[in-house]
């Protein structure tokens, strides 16, 4: 049987027998593709003839995967994905404070604006006074 390397440059490894990886990954559907059976990158279809094993890769809630190579990567995705949610949480989080601090922002500007327009319109009334008195 011919050997196909991987195309992924921080593997190159060689391998007969390419995987059949489905990934859940690309919600609302899956995706089933041919693989490199150590790290999972995409085999072209037209690399030399693939009879195909089939290694199925469940959603991060299902039970972990039996082969090391594939357990590390259902293990970094895992990781991965918590820090993802992780990160959006703390986004969401900071998107809300800021939401509050611009709202009070707007509360104080148009308190303060209205305070202006008052003194210029006290100012006015003092100028006119003054112009009334020395005439």
């Amino acid at each position: 049987m011919t050997k196909i390397q991987c195309p992924r440059q921080s593997c190159k490894k060689e391998f007969e027998t390419p995987v059949m990886v489905t990934s859940y990954s690309f919600t609302p559907t899956k995706q089933t593709y041919a693989a490199c059976p150590y790290c999972l990158a995409r085999i072209n279809k037209n690399s030399k003839s693939c009879s195909c094993t089939t290694e199925v890769i469940e959603p991060a809630s299902e039970t972990e995967p039996e082969n090391d190579v594939l357990k590390q990567n259902w293990i970094k995705r895992v990781v991965s994905d918590s820090t993802t949610m992780e990160k959006i949480g703390k986004l969401e989080k900071q998107k809300t404070d800021l939401l509050e601090q611009l709202e009070k922002l707007k509360k104080d500007a148009t308190k303060r604006i209205s305070k202006l327009e008052q003194d210029v319109a006290a100012l006015k009334e003092q100028k006119q006074t003054l112009k009334e008195i020395t005439e």
